[in-house]
């Protein structure tokens, strides 16, 4: 195994670690509990969503700090946009806000992009 390959390992085992340590205090605010499955599913290659010279853990810190009381909200008032009842959706908005084209890349591998659609006017932010 070569340096390379041992720091991406390294950066997926840091970054699954910190999403879990930002979920435990995302789930105090929920307003109900999460599908694990989907979480796995979503995550499942999220490092790609970052550069490598980001700290990961301090963005989506920051970004909760900032938009932690909205996201609660957003999840009660839109029970029709399912990720909002998701932890994974720090991840998607904090990269909506600021790495959108990566986000929609990523996106579309995995789930319609109509449902990124829903989730970003629901926001407040065009995919445009």
């Amino acid at each position: 195994m070569d340096d390379s390959t041992l720091k991406d390992m390294l950066f997926e085992i840091q970054l699954r670690i910190m999403c879990q340590t930002v979920w435990s205090e995302l789930a105090h605010v929920l307003p109900c509990k999460y599908d694990i499955e989907m979480s796995q599913y979503f995550l499942n290659e999220v490092d790609s969503l970052y550069d490598s010279d980001e700290n990961v853990l301090e963005t989506l810190k920051n970004f909760i700090k900032a938009n932690g009381e909205d996201i609660y909200a957003k999840a009660e008032e839109r029970p029709d946009v399912l990720f909002f009842a998701q932890p994974e959706i720090v991840v998607i908005l904090e990269r909506l806000e600021n790495k959108r084209f990566k986000l929609i890349e990523y996106w579309e591998k995995r789930y319609p992009v109509e449902q990124l659609e829903h989730i970003a006017n629901a926001w407040g932010i065009s995919l445009g």
